[in-house]
């Protein structure tokens, strides 16, 4: 085989999807109307072979923390490198994808050389296919993805049904290598191969390689998994590309592939060695024009009224700005005189609540809020959103005296929700208080699905949200939000009532913390009590106390006595069906295990089934 041959074998495998069959292609499949909703999502596993030294590494790759995969996988530190092959036990979120597969989405992004079929079966170890991850990406085109272009990769898993024999805690996502069987995968997992051939609808055959298997556990983590050390542990990590040499190849094969993987392995050399240059070229570039940047200092107003600046002056950046260029021609940069001016110098007649004041600019009112820090993290991810029930950030404002940042957002009408609630003359009635839930789980589910990387808030609470005139509900108050989850954090910051057992035992931050955080706002909007009593007690402690079920006197009077009183009334005309619902949901978010949390999607579905009720109830009602 010469070595041009080589290198176009090689070309054409990477972009053929994989050989697979079935629900081998596109991943296990789901029915939500013949499956229990309840079991998802579920917390599942993905066994993993190391290619990594760097635990952080997989962590990131698989859009998780390093602690949770070394508990699961038997690791005692977490700062030790791994070795090659080293076997680990990948935490999942597997949920019902499109009502059709069920899926782990872990959010990817692209480098230069790469494809679904690489990512699939190098990245992720063949634990998805490449037209899985088309299929999860509908919107983007195979052939002409850009280098930075963030995907979601399917990770195939499993949930543990209830019609199966045993009663299983989870389910772990194996890809099955060569020489394996049934009885050897069964064998290693310390069970029996009746168990594994019910979970994989009752397969009798040795799956292929390179496919997926799912292994049922029901036992408490880490498992062993010893069995599947590396004899060498030194030795390369297993691909499907390497598998496939025949024991039949000849000397001179041999040797025509050695010289074929050096053409390309220098060819990609040199391709990695002008990226890095031209990536310092622009760097430099990029670092020279922040320094050049300049901040306000003289007023470069025309005489029309404007209150927004030009960016010209003789003055530094001082760090005030760095790394917000971007942000500059999206928003106003207004003068701090006007700010002044329109708010009579911070005037306490002005306060709206805490550090925002009302302002006049233009003859429109704002709220302007007074930061004492850099604002940078914050406009940075504002920039990238944009929702009807965000609150809209309109420019803001630098004091080169003091170091200050103000933030000019749109004024929302009615203020905030907790006021709202509290107020004996605003009425929030049980449809509008359904609504403004609505409108709060369609701002966070555009934030933590359509944004990338995924932004998390971090202060769900009913104090930032914001009612306008008409009651529609918006996110407001950013300045604890981060851009990419799954990190872990020591600095633990967030309102009492609201935070998520596991952001507050490991400072984990995820999606998840906001969805616990949700499911206090949803109580709040059902009791009109607070997320913490005057005493000290959690609301989100009593939503086991008011489950109501059937048709239990009881527990309908319950209920009602633990519903806020101004509702009451109104609930016996439309029927207790959307409270029952509306605290399911509630009790979906708070999960303690955030595996088992529901995800803003499926609570955005969840509420537009209770919309519908209520507008059923109200048409029978008149």
């Amino acid at each position: 085989m010469t070595p041009l041959s080589l290198l176009l074998i090689f070309s054409i495998f990477v972009l053929l999807p994989s050989p697979s069959v079935g629900d081998a292609i596109y991943g296990p499949s789901c029915n939500l109307s013949t499956t229990p909703t309840s079991i998802y999502p579920c917390k599942s596993y993905a066994f993993y072979r190391a290619n990594s030294t760097d635990l952080c590494s997989v962590a990131d790759l698989f859009n998780t923390n390093r602690i949770s995969i070394a508990n699961a996988s038997n690791i005692s530190d977490t700062s030790q490198s791994l070795y090659p092959n080293q076997p680990l036990l990948i935490p999942l979120e597997c949920s019902c994808f499109n009502k059709n597969h069920s899926y782990a989405l872990v959010n990817y992004q692209f480098i230069s050389g790469n494809t679904f079929w690489i990512i699939a079966h190098s990245n992720y170890a063949n634990l998805t296919t490449s037209e899985a991850s088309v299929l999860a990406n509908p919107t983007m085109i195979p052939v002409s993805i850009s280098v930075g272009a963030w995907a979601k990769i399917p990770i195939f898993c499993q949930c543990p049904t209830t019609n199966l024999s045993r009663n299983y805690s989870a389910i772990i996502s194996y890809s099955v290598q060569p020489g394996d069987t049934l009885a050897s995968i069964a064998e290693g997992f310390g069970m029996d191969v009746s168990s594994l051939t019910e979970v994989n609808d009752g397969v009798q055959t040795d799956p292929a390689p390179f496919t997926v298997i799912y292994v049922p556990i029901n036992s408490s983590l880490p498992i062993d998994l010893s069995s599947f050390e590396p004899e060498n542990r030194s030795a390369p990590a297993p691909t499907a590309e390497n598998t496939d040499s025949s024991d039949n190849n000849d000397g001179s094969d041999n040797d025509g592939a050695v010289i074929g993987l050096g053409i390309v392995v220098g060819v990609l050399g040199c391709l990695l060695i002008c990226l890095v240059f031209v990536f310092c070229f622009f760097l430099r570039r990029k670092k020279k024009s922040a320094e050049d940047k300049q901040i306000p200092i003289v007023d470069n107003r025309k005489d029309n009224g404007d209150t927004s600046l030009n960016l010209h002056s003789t003055a530094n950046y001082d760090g005030l700005l760095s790394g917000i260029d971007d942000c500059l021609d999206k928003y106003r940069v207004f003068h701090i005189s006007d700010l002044r001016k329109a708010t009579k110098d911070f005037d306490s007649k002005y306060l709206i609540s805490g550090n925002v004041y009302k302002g006049w600019l233009d003859g429109r009112a704002f709220a302007i809020k007074m930061m004492k820090w850099n604002a940078g993290e914050e406009l940075r991810i504002l920039q990238k959103v944009n929702h009807t029930n965000l609150v809209k950030l309109e420019g803001f404002s630098i004091n080169r005296e003091d170091g200050g940042c103000y933030m000019v957002y749109e004024y929302v009408e009615n203020g905030s929700l907790l006021e709202c609630m509290k107020s004996p003359t605003t009425k929030l009635d049980w449809r509008r208080r359904v609504n403004i839930g609505i409108d709060v789980a369609n701002g966070l589910q555009y934030i933590h699905e359509h944004t990338f990387p995924t932004v998390v808030h971090k202060d769900i609470t009913s104090s930032n949200i914001l009612l306008d005139n008409n009651f529609k509900a918006k996110i407001a108050n950013f300045g604890l939000a981060r851009s990419g989850c799954n990190a872990m954090t020591t600095n633990i910051v967030g309102t009492q009532g609201y935070v998520s057992p596991e952001y507050l035992v490991e400072g984990l931050v995820t999606t998840k913390m906001d969805v616990y955080a949700f499911g206090v706002l949803l109580l709040e909007l059902i009791s009109g009590r607070e997320a913490v009593s005057e005493e000290g007690v959690l609301l989100s402690a009593e939503v086991d106390m008011v489950e109501f079920e059937g048709d239990d006197a009881v527990g309908i009077e319950k209920l009602r006595s633990w519903m806020d009183p101004r509702i009451r009334s109104e609930i016996d005309r439309l029927g207790m069906e959307s409270v029952v619902m509306l605290i399911g949901i509630a009790k979906g978010c708070l999960q303690k295990d955030s595996g088992r949390r529901s995800g803003m999607t499926e609570v955005v579905y969840a509420l537009s089934k209770v919309d519908d009720i209520l507008s059923v109830a109200s048409t029978a009602g008149n």
